[in-house]
């Protein structure tokens, strides 16, 4: 199907093609027919078009391709939260969605070692000690 969909139905006849073992050795020469193929098209046109043909494409967004997508704007996938030393910032949000339990930011990331204090608490060290761990720069 992929031999037909580029534009090249004879490969599917090639023998070499026929079992994962072959297709292993020619490999490089696979690639060497498909890539420039693949480098004319768009990349959502060509995940958009190989999802008509029932091929599993996959794209790789950048940042702002992630930022932008409808499905994630749709869900409502991305929130703004106001972090104390970057100010407001776009973080992910909810990986999924329950309704009868709704997710909800409830604070942003943390600053670094601002819980040190609670972290090694629960592991035993005093204050004194967290300080002197701090003031040698182990913490």
């Amino acid at each position: 199907m992929m031999c037909a969909f580029f534009g090249m139905p004879e490969l599917s006849e090639d023998p070499r093609l026929q079992t994962p073992e072959l297709i292993v050795e020619v490999l490089e020469e696979a690639r060497a027919r498909i890539s420039p193929l693949v480098a004319e098209r768009e990349k959502m046109e060509l995940f958009l078009s190989g999802a008509e043909w029932r091929i599993p494409f996959g794209i790789v967004p950048t940042t702002g391709e992630i930022l932008d997508s409808p499905q994630h704007k749709a869900r409502g996938f991305f929130e703004e939260v106001n972090h104390p030393v970057a100010g407001k910032v776009t973080m992910p949000g909810a990986p999924f969605k329950m309704t009868e339990t709704p997710w909800q930011m409830r604070s942003p990331a943390p600053l670094l070692g601002e819980h040190n204090g609670e972290v090694y608490g629960a592991l035993g060290y005093s204050r004194e000690e967290l300080t002197r761990l701090g003031e040698r720069g182990i913490i």
